[in-house]
């Protein structure tokens, strides 16, 4: 019904099912896999190794699978549900450098109440219903979240994670928003950014977050609406071609950006502030 397939984030996917029949016989997916139940309640056969046993689920409830665990599920008559795939190796790029396991081995879940895994799979559907307001960064930071929520709650052995309250050190928040400023209309990641620093992904972002009051893509999209509004004023470009050059991927998301930000449209901003005219020079 609902897929974030063809949008703009890597290392996470999400979906949005309808009601029908599943029947999962002894398969083990290659993402790990959130499911979260939507409107009603459903109960279904599911199992491992040939035992089956029936599972309850409740709305707003989610089940956990682990990539590369076979498992084996029936049911004659789902209801809507969300599924959230992440990428393993994005996983594991999340979590480095806060997590010393050398091994992690995730635990199945099922019918468990976790309110953050449920809000962050709604908020994923309405970014995608919106038509990715956000960004890539939107998308990817959720899933750094999701990764290290997991790695806390859903594995064999709680992991060590290390203290990291420190902060962005001056340096470091000087390359990245350097970085930022030179990628504006790129499409780079939010892990190329915390690359740039030296730190996971999930760490850059908190931290950034208490340097400077915002989380990356928030930054992001203020940022490029300020250049836009620099673009509006000096040059001759449509807003539309403006939209493009400062990294929105179309007029009306940089449209929305713009009227939450300023409390107008790029138009009445530009009708407003007198673009200043350019004269070609002559020979």
């Amino acid at each position: 019904m609902l897929s974030s397939a063809e949008g703009p984030w890597q290392g996470i996917l999400l979906a949005e099912f309808g009601a029908g029949p599943v029947e999962v016989l002894d398969e083990a997916p290659l993402q790990h896999h959130l499911l979260v139940q939507l409107d009603h309640d459903t109960r279904f056969e599911w199992g491992n190794n040939g035992h089956l046993e029936t599972v309850e689920l409740k709305p707003g409830q989610m089940s956990f699978y682990p990539a590369f665990k076979p498992f084996t599920a029936r049911n004659p008559q789902t209801y809507g549900f969300l599924l959230v795939a992440l990428e393993p190796k994005s996983l594991l790029c999340s979590t480095q450098g806060m997590v010393e396991a050398n091994h992690l081995e995730f635990t199945t879940q099922n019918a468990v109440d976790d309110p953050l895994v449920r809000g962050a799979a709604l908020a994923l559907r309405e970014e995608i219903a919106a038509g990715y307001p956000g960004g890539r960064w939107y998308g990817e930071a959720l899933a750094e979240m999701l990764a290290v929520h997991l790695v806390r709650h859903y594995t064999t052995e709680a992991p060590l994670l290390r203290p990291n309250d420190g902060g962005l050190a001056p340096n470091q928040l000087k390359r990245a928003l350097e970085f930022i400023h030179a990628n504006l209309a790129a499409d780079t990641s939010l892990q190329s950014v915390a690359n740039e620093v030296g730190l996971s992904p999930f760490h850059f972002a908190r931290q950034f977050k208490r340097a400077t009051g915002l989380a990356p893509h928030q930054y992001l999209i203020q940022q490029r609406v300020e250049r836009a509004k620099e673009l509006l004023v000096h040059s001759l470009a449509s807003v539309a071609e403006v939209a493009q050059q400062v990294g929105f991927c179309d007029q009306s998301h940089f449209a929305r950006h713009f009227r939450r930000l300023f409390g107008m449209t790029p138009k009445a901003f530009r009708q407003r502030s007198g673009r200043r005219k350019i004269v070609p020079q002559t020979a």
